[in-house]
């Protein structure tokens, strides 16, 4: 049985492993989450929607099998958005439906959000994904996309 929770608490050690472990298979050699950047920084500027498999126990706990995050309002001259990052279900569980489960839901937090539009970016390569924004009725924007990191 697949369940599907809003993580709105401090992780188990269990937990915290399983969302970097998916984290890892969307973004090979990104740097781990810790706790106090998942509870500081995710959790309190957004909602963290965890997908679990009731028959992958652990501890007497569901094991994370998807995650998807969508951002607080974000303020903007041409009106309030949000935005959602990080949408990955783990290569045990694709091809069952759950991505789009996980993105419907995450559709749905709008209204607690107070938002009437959602963007999100995603890799041209990610085919199947793209897909699925499109099946959602998300419209492809044509926008480049430049990012700068700087250094410590």
């Amino acid at each position: 049985m697949i369940v599907h929770e809003h993580l709105a608490h401090k992780p188990t050690p269990e937990d915290l492993a399983e969302i970097n472990g998916l984290l890892q298979e969307l973004s090979p050699g990104s740097t781990p989450m810790t706790e106090a950047y998942l509870l500081n920084e995710v959790l309190k500027k957004g909602r963290l929607l965890v997908v679990r498999d009731t028959r992958c126990m652990q501890n007497d706990w569901a094991k994370i099998v998807g995650i998807g995050w969508i951002s607080n309002a974000i303020p903007k001259p041409t009106g309030p958005y949000a935005r959602i990052e990080d949408i990955v279900v783990a290569g045990t569980h694709r091809g069952q439906g759950l991505g789009e489960r996980i993105v419907r839901m995450l559709f749905d937090a709008r209204t607690c959000l107070g938002v009437q539009r959602i963007e999100l970016e995603s890799n041209p390569s990610r085919v199947v994904a793209n897909a699925l924004y499109v099946k959602l009725g998300m419209t492809f924007r044509g926008t480049n996309l430049y990012r700068i990191d700087f250094p410590d």
